[in-house]
């Protein structure tokens, strides 16, 4: 009885071993692929912002911020500037690259961020509730200026974090 059952468990080890593959059916990998930088702008219909270009926009912003509680709620204004001549002192105007900036979703996050960042600093003990923002870009010059309306409410502490404001 008890070889009858080392049989049966052998037979089991072999039925949940992994399958055997042979090495001609394996698909060889491709060597890595050596990348480089690409160019600021693509063309598409129309321009799109690199991911180099975001990252040079970001390091040169300027960042002025303002805003006051009232009530429940906090309500600000940020203007990030973006001055392109400190990228390219050759350029004229910043007309050219007013689509692609705000064109670019990476570059909406970022400000969007920087917006509610100041908001979490100038209130580090509230808890923050679901923020709504408005951004607007326009081109003055060889500058792009970015301007954020922020309104957040101050969630509160029964009402978690997935409340709905003015349901009962």
């Amino acid at each position: 009885m008890a070889r009858g059952l080392g049989v049966r468990f052998a037979r089991l080890l072999i039925s949940c071993s992994p399958p055997r593959y042979a090495p001609s059916r394996m698909s060889i990998l491709k060597p890595p692929v050596a990348v480089r930088p690409g160019a600021l702008l693509r063309a598409r219909q129309g321009h799109v912002l690199a991911p180099r270009a975001e990252q040079d926009l970001f390091r040169i912003a300027e960042v002025l911020s303002e805003g006051r509680s009232e009530g429940a709620a906090y309500f600000g204004s940020t203007l990030i500037t973006f001055d392109l001549r400190r990228l390219d002192p050759r350029l004229v105007s910043a007309a050219s690259m007013l689509s692609p900036i705000e064109g670019s979703v990476r570059v909406r996050l970022r400000i969007a961020r920087l917006a509610l960042e100041d908001v979490a600093r100038r209130h580090p003990d509230a808890q923050l509730g679901t923020a709504t923002l408005e951004s607007r870009f326009r081109a003055e010059g060889t500058c792009i200026l970015a301007d954020i309306d922020v309104e957040v409410p101050f969630a509160s502490p029964l009402a978690g974090p997935f409340s709905v404001r003015g349901a009962s």
